[in-house]
């Protein structure tokens, strides 16, 4: 069954309007046609299974069957902070950050970061690339809420937003005394509402961005012997997160 977003003004009582893009795809790639059932989700959660009705140039017709929370979402909000890598790399994290189940991912300019941006023009057509890898990605893995891909910050800022969570923990090579597991299970039974983590880009974080996360009482973890790689990095920590706080009970 097909799945697409709308806008929350896209549904009047029992139907669906779906406009723009879609409209195509749904026609002539998926060929559905009158009859058909679709899933169609208003990015905030809920979920309505729908039949298709009419089927127009610019727009399609859906009639809602049934409605209901969407059950691919957490329990709690995840923000990713994540130090801007190379080339694509960043497609990828962001990719495999909403399958797993992030909230929101945070662009971030560390000292180390490698990548330049221009100018304010270039940084919203990379924002605006960036969200549209997140909406395709919720399209494929049945998320109910679209992550959002915030504007690039610097890592005082980051640091800043981190501390708006309720747990949150720097990934660190150099820490050998608390690990990611001891971390995470001594959380004890209250678990948090939200999360927020953050991995460097290439080359990971300066001495004195680490000083300066701690300082503000931001944890930092190890993740083993192993050093990742950036790409690597973010879906781990992730996957570890979701086992330990909700997806293992």
């Amino acid at each position: 069954m097909g799945r697409f977003f709308v806008h929350g003004d896209a549904i009047s009582n029992d139907e669906i309007v779906i406009v723009g893009q879609d409209v195509k795809h749904i026609k002539n790639v998926l060929r559905m046609k009158q009859g058909d059932l679709i899933t169609i989700c208003d990015g905030a959660g809920t979920d309505y299974v729908c039949t298709i009705i009419e089927l127009q140039d610019d727009k399609i017709m859906c009639k809602i069957s049934v409605g209901g929370k969407s059950l691919a979402e957490p329990e709690y909000d995840v923000t990713v902070f994540h130090g801007l890598p190379k080339g694509s790399k960043f497609d990828e994290i962001i990719q495999k950050c909403v399958e797993l189940g992030a909230t929101r991912i945070v662009p971030v300019k560390t000292k180390r970061t490698i990548v330049e941006i221009k100018d304010a023009k270039s940084a919203a057509k990379k924002i605006e690339r960036y969200n549209k890898i997140a909406l395709e990605a919720c399209k494929q893995c049945n998320r109910g809420v679209v992550p959002v891909v915030e504007e690039f910050v610097d890592f005082d800022s980051a640091i800043t937003m981190m501390k708006e969570s309720d747990l949150c923990f720097i990934p660190y090579e150099n820490e050998k005394d608390c690990t990611i597991k001891s971390f995470l299970q001594g959380q004890g039974k209250d678990k948090p509402k939200s999360a927020a983590f953050f991995i460097g880009p290439e080359g990971g974080f300066d001495d004195a961005e680490i000083a300066k996360a701690k300082a503000a009482g931001i944890t930092t973890v190890s993740l083993g012997p192993r050093i990742l790689r950036t790409e690597t990095a973010a879906p781990a920590v992730l996957a570890m997160l979701m086992y330990e706080m909700e997806e293992s009970t």
